[in-house]
């Protein structure tokens, strides 16, 4: 399979870094891809090929404001997978809206939608320039949940966070708590509100790890309850 990515940062221009400004930013990224499939027993042949140019995950629309020296807000769109509602391409997301208390960096809060605090990568893996589709691990790939279930792999939603660290000495200690729905969501408007939990369980997760100048280490886990 041969394919090639072309990926572009947008950032909107700021006129100053005031507490009442909205900063419109987000990314992009296109692909061609070029597939041959072969057959299954030998000799192996190819049996079909394949061409096609998509805007592939992600596309992401970001907004931050700055409330307080001490609080702002987030909200992040993704659109994957060519979207368009009208030919039934893809799919338009609400990933993200939160407002974050930050006391230091030892201590944050976030209220509201957010991707939590897991592994090493969980939260950065819409950020393309970060992390490029090229290299980002197949867990992290929403553009193919319309067949893998990426959501049982890792935590995608949380309401409830806090995070930060502890310093001893030269060393830091992570830490990270989250709290959201269970996975029992209703998505059919005939039995009610969509969106919402269906039961009175929680979905409970976190992380601890350990930072040692550029050497780091951690453990996540989570459960329903």
């Amino acid at each position: 399979m041969l394919a090639v990515w072309l990926t572009s940062p947008a950032v909107s221009p700021a006129r100053g870094q005031s507490e009442s400004e909205l900063h419109i930013f987000g990314f992009f990224q296109n692909a061609f891809m070029h597939q041959t499939g072969y057959t299954t027993k030998p000799p192996f042949q190819p049996e079909s090929t394949r061409n096609s140019f998509s805007v592939q995950q992600q596309h992401n629309f970001f907004f931050r404001k700055d409330l307080h020296p001490n609080w702002w807000a987030f909200v992040n769109y993704e659109f994957l997978n060519s979207f368009n509602s009208a030919r039934r391409w893809g799919s338009a997301n609400l990933e993200e809206v939160w407002v974050r208390y930050r006391a230091n960096a030892r201590f944050n809060i976030k209220f509201g939608l957010s991707i939590p605090v897991f592994n090493n990568l969980n939260e950065i893996k819409n950020r393309t320039p970060l992390l490029p589709y090229i290299v980002r691990p197949l867990v992290y790939e929403t553009s193919f949940s319309e067949f893998i279930a990426v959501e049982e792999f890792l935590p995608a939603r949380a309401f409830l966070q806090t995070y930060g660290f502890v310093t001893v000495g030269a060393t830091k200690l992570d830490y990270a708590l989250f709290l959201g729905n269970g996975p029992n969501i209703n998505s059919d408007p005939n039995h009610g509100q969509t969106g919402v939990d269906t039961t009175d369980s929680f979905f409970v997760g976190g992380r601890i790890g350990i930072r040692i100048g550029e050497w780091k280490a951690g453990l996540s886990a989570t459960c329903s309850s």
